[in-house]
């Protein structure tokens, strides 16, 4: 990064709410968009979403092991609280339904593991996440490349089935275009450096890693735009954003946080000279972009680890009961026999 080539912006720091809203697809269409549609043209239909479930009033559960699960530790599921999972993308599909039993703040972030007393359906997907340490995207392995990012969906509530947002899923593409290291305030955007601060100008350091993503526009050319270009709203805190792995979705990161504010982070997204960028110029402005950051998993996996080995094992689920009693029973003949 060539500093002579980069305008340090102060903006705002932050704030997220918890309001539900809707987040924003480009080119949204029920059919492709929309999980529970449950439409041949949605464009998550190669993959299994099955592992991430909602609650009736919007909290977000995304599976990673057996009855365990990662959402937002500001806006997540509640002791008691009831988690839906979906077997398939059809809204009248077999669901399997968990109260949460506890949780866990992981290393004084904003990511969650929630836990419940009794085993997952083994049908229900459990996916593997990050466990990267990383001071970039580079080292996280995740430059520009194209990830998937779930929230709430444009289409009204309950449309596919409810109650409330237990079948509210819309799915939409962008790229890990930035990033936001502990002990910094800064995020890079094409040649501007955009600098989170408070009200007096003191700057906000970040205290966890984070990916950023911007909601790019029809026209950028210093970072396009994807079809289905996705922005997180409020109310999307906690959801997953996956990239792919061998076929596989991978979890990389967990909803935290928007940037809106004053049309969101600042760079030379478009080149409008046709000369090659130069930034800040008459000729050749900065836009502004809104933008999504996600909790990065990877530089979080120690500490993410120990919690779950803290995590109580799960009561099995019936099926696997009654497996182990008929086990025990053929284990006693052979003993007796013996």
């Amino acid at each position: 990064m060539i500093l002579s080539n980069l305008c340090r912006i102060s903006i705002p720091c932050f704030i997220f709410s918890h309001l539900a809203q809707a987040g924003q697809v480009a080119n949204h269409g029920a059919n492709s968009n929309d999980r529970f549609a449950d439409n041949a043209a949605f464009i998550g239909s190669s993959f299994d979403l099955s592992g991430v479930g909602r609650t009736s009033d919007g909290n977000w559960a995304t599976r990673i092991g057996d009855n365990y699960y990662l959402s937002a530790n500001h806006f997540h599921s509640g002791t008691n609280e009831t988690v839906t999972f979906h077997s398939t993308n059809s809204p009248v599909a077999t669901a399997y339904s968990y109260q949460t039993a506890g949780g866990f703040q992981i290393a004084g972030s904003d990511l969650w593991l929630g836990y419940f007393n009794e085993s997952i359906d083994s049908t229900i997907k459990t996916y593997g996440y990050n466990t990267t340490a990383a001071n970039s995207l580079a080292d996280a392995g995740l430059t520009n490349k194209d990830v998937y990012m779930l929230g709430n969906s444009p289409t009204a509530d309950a449309t596919y089935g409810g109650p409330g947002k237990l079948t509210d899923m819309v799915l939409a593409e962008n790229r890990a275009e930035s990033w936001l290291e502990t002990g910094t305030n800064t995020v890079d955007a094409p040649e501007a450096t955009n600098s989170f601060v408070d009200s007096n100008n003191n700057p906000v350091n970040a205290t966890w890693d984070q990916i950023v993503t911007f909601r790019n526009v029809a026209g950028d050319d210093a970072l396009t735009q994807r079809f289905h270009e996705g922005q997180l709203l409020s109310g999307d805190s906690g959801s997953p954003l996956f990239s792919v792995a061998a076929g596989q979705l991978q979890v990389e990161g967990i909803a935290y946080a928007v940037v809106t504010g004053g049309g969101g982070f600042t760079g030379n997204f478009v080149d409008q000279d046709g000369l090659p960028n130069t930034g800040g110029t008459a000729l050749d402005p900065f836009e502004r972009r809104q933008g999504s950051l996600f909790t990065y998993t990877g530089s979080l996996n120690g500490a993410l680890t120990t919690a779950i080995s803290n995590v109580p094992a799960g009561v099995p689920e019936p099926s696997q009961i009654t497996l182990l009693i008929v086990g025990s029973a053929v284990m006693l003949k052979r003993r007796r026999r013996s």
